[in-house]
């Protein structure tokens, strides 16, 4: 599920999704290929998606949080909340974030093979990511653009029929 759907999924909702139903979309299929207790996604620092605990214990979590201790492609620690820390990251080695992978409902963790297959699907999650912010970015800038027209506009129309009122 992890290694061949998700890629494509990613692939696909990069072009119209937004940054939530992409992420929302990639904590459920993790959720459904791992069967984990709790999944946060972080880009640039910012918590984008969660599944199974809240905004406020990933808070204090990324508190005590030291990425440069994560140097490996995946991180396997002893933390009870995230034992599985997989960069977002692209080939160049820019990290623009983290999934973040709790254990099982009877406790025990990923298997080896579950923990590659997320390494081998960060890729994808991290172009797609990046393809949405850019295009959010783009719209954003002509959406600010048709407003700063709309406004110009509507100033010069009005200035035109106060003088032909005149």
């Amino acid at each position: 599920k992890l290694r061949e759907d998700l890629p494509d999924c990613v692939r696909e909702l990069r072009e119209s999704a937004s940054m939530n139903e992409l992420l929302q979309e990639v904590v459920n299929r993790i959720e459904d290929g791992t069967r984990s207790t709790r999944i946060a996604v972080i880009t640039d620092g910012k918590i984008e998606a969660l599944k199974g605990v809240s905004r406020e214990a990933v808070d204090e979590w990324l508190g005590s949080f030291d990425a440069h201790a994560c140097t490996s492609e995946i991180c396997n620690a002893p933390d009870r909340l995230f034992p599985v820390r997989v960069p977002l990251a692209t080939t160049t080695d820019e990290r623009v974030g983290w999934l973040l992978i709790g254990p099982r409902p009877d406790g025990s963790l990923l298997s080896r093979d579950e923990q590659d297959a997320l390494v081998e699907v960060s890729s994808p999650i991290t172009r797609a990511i990046r393809i949405v912010k850019r295009r959010d970015e783009r719209e954003s800038v002509l959406l600010r653009r048709i407003e700063a027209l709309d406004a110009s506009m509507a100033t010069s129309g009005s200035a035109s029929r106060k003088t032909t009122a005149h």
